[in-house]
């Protein structure tokens, strides 16, 4: 086979086979043919070549470390109304303004100043317009390019001459923030009072002495004193006519005989005077006002009705107890037991109430009547049944003698009577 490349070169097979072989003896660095892509890589020298794209690419120490002094972003400035940007040397922050002027050295308000400058090609200076800014390093801030520059590492500054440790790049961007002083702080808390001076000279001469005052008012009455000794006793009088005492007069053991003599006094005073003890007996009609007689005897009394009150453990014969004239009523239209002053009474059940009712005789214990207690039950015309019952002790129908709770039908009476301390007796009509 004949390949023409131009009309006076021929490339015969021969020719590429011989190519051929050497070109794989290259690659194969003197050795067989490689058999992988990673063989053919390391014998041409292109081992570290590979694909990792642009943003996974590493980048030389050099770069790094220069990229380490610049500064990444500027803080956000939300929250930080009122501040400044500062530097430690390592890290730009907001800070409170720096030291007013003349207050009591409190935190003030600092005033800054910009400065924009566009770079040459190479150059290396950048002289501030403001002559007026606080001297020193700690009072500038330069960005290049919005990308902050630290002093002395990046750039240095004498008096208004800022000198950049590399040159600039065409068209540059320098801000430069300039600290020019700050306003007057508010006044700070007065110092403490300081100590007092030296006295003075030697006190004068006391003065000579005024007229004297006017009065001053009375004071208060002094204790009354203790009553003196009793005088000696007079002589006795003469003569029997009538004695006139005047003032205060004190008899002890004295018998006074009215006759026609006259005492004077009110009710409370002779109430003061004269107690219980003073009378030995009354004889004619006396009233007696709210007093106390005690164990009195009384000889064929004649007892009146008391306007209020009542008359308690009289008896008729000393023995018996005064009862009534009549039965008294108690009307009861609900179930009820009976209480000590029903004894000698009556208890009604009414015809308007046509319900069944149970009437109950309480048990000694609970209601100590007296033997001999008459307690009397009616059921008037169309009232409902009635039952009268006894509690624990014992109550026996009158004739049959049989115990327990009876049965009053309308228009019944039945009385009970107490025999003993336990036992009672009732009998009556339409008692069953």
């Amino acid at each position: 086979m004949t390949t023409f490349i131009d009309n006076t070169t021929v490339i015969t097979a021969s020719w590429l086979n011989s190519v051929d072989t050497t070109v794989t003896q290259a690659i194969g660095n003197g050795s067989a043919a490689p058999t992988s892509a990673g063989q053919v890589k390391t014998n041409l020298g292109l081992n570290n070549v590979d694909n990792t794209s642009d943003v996974s690419k590493p980048i030389s120490t050099a770069t790094q470390t220069a990229l380490n002094l610049k500064q990444n972003i500027l803080p956000t400035q939300t929250g930080n109304s009122g501040k400044v940007l500062g530097t430690d040397g390592s890290n730009l922050s907001w800070v409170v303004g720096g030291s007013g002027g003349g207050g009591g050295g409190g935190n003030g308000t600092v005033s800054l100043e910009f400065e924009n400058h566009i770079a040459t090609a190479g150059q290396t200076t950048v002289t501030i317009s403001s002559a007026t800014y606080v001297s020193g390093s700690t009072s500038i801030i330069v960005f290049i390019n919005g990308i902050m520059q630290y002093p002395t590492s990046a750039w240095t500054v004498a008096g208004t001459v800022i000198t950049f440790a590399e040159p600039l790049n065409l068209n540059d961007n320098i801000l430069i923030l300039m600290n020019i002083g700050g306003i007057t702080g508010p006044a700070g808390p007065a110092g403490p009072e300081g100590p007092a001076g030296p006295s003075g000279g030697p006190a004068g001469p006391t003065g000579p002495a005024g007229p004297e005052g006017p009065a001053g008012p009375t004071g208060p009455t002094g204790a009354t004193g203790a009553t003196g000794a009793t005088g000696p006793q007079g002589p006795a009088g003469s003569g029997s006519g009538d004695v006139t005492m005047t003032g205060v007069q004190t008899l002890t053991n004295k018998t006074v005989t009215l006759g026609n003599n006259t005492i004077s006094g009110t009710l409370a005073q002779f109430n003061t005077a004269c107690t219980d003890a003073d009378f030995v007996s009354l004889t004619g009609a006396e009233t007696l006002t709210n007093k106390a007689l005690t164990s009195p005897t009384l000889t064929a009394p004649v007892l009146g009705t008391p306007a209020s009150g009542n008359l308690s453990s009289c008896t008729a014969d000393g023995t018996s107890a005064v009862g009534y004239k009549e039965i008294p009523q108690n009307l009861q239209n609900a179930a009820y037991t009976c209480v000590l002053a029903d004894s000698g009474k009556h208890i009604l059940h009414p015809t308007v109430d046509t319900t069944a009712r149970t009437f109950n005789i309480p048990a000694n214990s609970s209601v100590a009547y007296p033997i001999g207690t008459a307690i009397t039950f009616v059921n008037q015309a169309s009232a409902g049944s009635l039952t009268i019952a006894i509690t624990s002790d014992t109550m026996r129908l009158a004739g049959a003698g049989t115990t327990g709770s009876r049965t009053l039908a309308a228009n019944g009476v039945a009385t009970a009577i107490k025999l003993t301390s336990t036992e009672w007796i009732i009998s009556g009509t339409n008692l069953t």
